[in-house]
C-alpha cells in the first residue's frame, strides 16, 4: 500500500510540474495586439510642432522601457504609426504589441497623458495572438 501511495504521489507531482511548465511556456508566447484609432482636433502650426516633439520623446521613452524589461517580461512595442485611416471616422491609428496587459495599461496612461490635449477621440481594439513553437 505504501509503495502504491509513493508511486501515486510521484505521478501527481510530475503532472503538476508538467502543467506548470506548459503554462509558463504558453504565457511566454502569448502576444496581445492593440489597434488604437485616434481623431486629432484641428491644430495650429505651433501645436503641430509641439505634438510632434512630444511624440518623438514619448517614442524614445517607450523604446528605452521596452529594452529595460527582463527576457520574457512585459514591455510595449509600437509596431506601426498610420496617419490616415480611410473608411473610418478617425485621423489615424497605432498598432501596438505587448506580452503583458499591465505593461500596456501603464503605457496607456502615459500615452493618454501626453495626447489628451490634442486627441479628441480614441477607440481601442484588443486581440490576442498565440505564437506556437
Amino acid at each position: 500500500m505504501e509503495n502504491t501511495l509513493k508511486a501515486f504521489n510521484k505521478v501527481v507531482n510530475e503532472v503538476i510540474y508538467v502543467t506548470i511548465f506548459i503554462f509558463i511556456v504558453w504565457r511566454k508566447y502569448v502576444v496581445f495586439g492593440f489597434i488604437i484609432y485616434y481623431k486629432v482636433r484641428q491644430l495650429t502650426p505651433e501645436e503641430v510642432q509641439r505634438s510632434r516633439d512630444e511624440w518623438v520623446k514619448f517614442r524614445r521613452m517607450t523604446e528605452r522601457e521596452l529594452h529595460l524589461e527582463e527576457p520574457g517580461g512585459g514591455g510595449v512595442k509600437v509596431i506601426g504609426e498610420y496617419i490616415h485611416c480611410w473608411g473610418a471616422p478617425y485621423t489615424g491609428f497605432l498598432v501596438v504589441e505587448g506580452r503583458d496587459l499591465k505593461a500596456f495599461h501603464d503605457w496607456w496612461h502615459k500615452f493618454r497623458a501626453l495626447t489628451r490635449w490634442y486627441v479628441e477621440e480614441i477607440h481601442t481594439v484588443i486581440g490576442e495572438k498565440e505564437e506556437l513553437v
